[in-house]
């Protein structure tokens, strides 16, 4: 089975550290629904992709599609709207947190 190449608008549900210097990510998709990315090198101090793995980031993914498997490659990500609001207040931040958790919870991959 051939790749396939995926540009989508998401939203990151959550995100965890993985081996030396990357990052796996839950993301929300516009186009695929709820899927796992492995984001290679995304902890290393010049990536482009690791301050757009936030949980409640809006993004712009491209990401290279493996039919058969559960976790997908992230090529590329932009932030498409920031919030900067959310994180200054203690109550904006949880319920954030919330909505994340629940569409989390809704979903499937």
């Amino acid at each position: 089975m051939a790749r396939s190449i995926l540009h989508t608008d998401a939203v990151v549900l959550r995100a965890m550290d993985y081996r030396e210097t990357s990052r796996i990510a839950t993301l929300l998709t516009q186009k695929r629904g709820r899927m796992s990315v492995l984001a290679k090198g995304a902890r290393r101090k010049k990536s482009r992709v690791g301050s757009c793995l936030q949980p409640l980031a809006h993004i712009h993914a491209v990401v290279h599609v493996h039919p058969g498997r559960d976790l997908q490659t992230l090529a590329e990500a932009a932030h498409v709207t920031l919030f900067p609001r959310i994180g200054r207040g203690l109550e904006r931040l949880g319920t954030g947190f919330r909505v994340v958790e629940l569409a989390y919870v809704l979903t499937h991959d």
